[in-house]
């Protein structure tokens, strides 16, 4: 049975809708940091004089963040690596340097800059951090082994990890609007939160898919 052609794009243009909000995140910090420390609410981690005084470790994050949001979604487009291979490859290679940098710098970040969240919050960052440079350094070692089916798995991790604060804000954006506020215990129930549904959502799909193979074989 063939494959619909708008199914081969539909994986691809939910992942870039849900990256979309990191990116719109990110364009409005770079946008803070340009503008200048101005008076706002305490708990608020743009704030911080740090990030303004240092903003190097940030810019670079959100920059490199953007950019793999927006090209790590097309590295699972099989018109895309049907059609145009040697795209896929160097774009997967730019993605995968720009992904370092992002965990790199987050982590630095998690560890020089001012808290907001208690130690829950600093565990669960250096989780998705170290989750998504262990997962893209896998991945690389996958294809260079020609192993595509595990590369595909720890490419579809790596998605998870750095997805993860956008599904941070869609969790997150209908109980602040029912609450109105944003404490400890909420910054590290959306941390979590996100970690456990991304991640339940790629075993979910590795299982689905082992499962398609073994019916596969079984037939045959």
């Amino acid at each position: 049975m063939s494959i619909k052609p708008a199914s081969k794009w539909r994986s691809p243009s939910l992942l870039l809708a849900l990256g979309l909000l990191n990116i719109a995140s990110g364009a409005f910090q770079l946008f803070t940091i340009n503008a200048g420390p101005v008076p706002v609410d305490p708990a608020d981690m743009m704030a911080s004089p740090q990030y303004f005084e240092t903003p190097l470790p940030i810019v670079l994050h959100i920059v490199c963040g953007i950019i793999f949001n927006l090209l790590a979604p097309w590295q699972f487009a099989p018109v895309v690596r049907q059609r145009w291979p040697k795209w896929h490859r160097l774009s997967g290679r730019f993605l995968v340097v720009c992904g370092l940098i992002a965990a790199f710098t987050a982590l630095w970040m998690n560890q020089f800059f001012p808290v907001f969240g208690g130690i829950f919050k600093y565990i669960g960052v250096l989780v998705m951090s170290a989750g998504l440079i262990v997962s893209l350094i896998c991945a690389v070692l996958a294809i260079r082994k020609r192993d595509i089916s595990r590369h595909r798995i720890w490419m579809m991790c790596a998605i998870a990890f750095a997805l993860a604060p956008a599904t941070q804000r869609l969790i997150g954006l209908p109980i602040f609007l029912i609450q109105q506020e944003i404490n400890v215990p909420f910054v590290v129930f959306l941390i979590w939160s996100s970690l456990v549904v991304n991640l339940g959502f790629v075993w979910m799909l590795v299982r689905r898919e082992r499962r398609r193979l073994a019916a596969n074989r079984n037939a045959v």
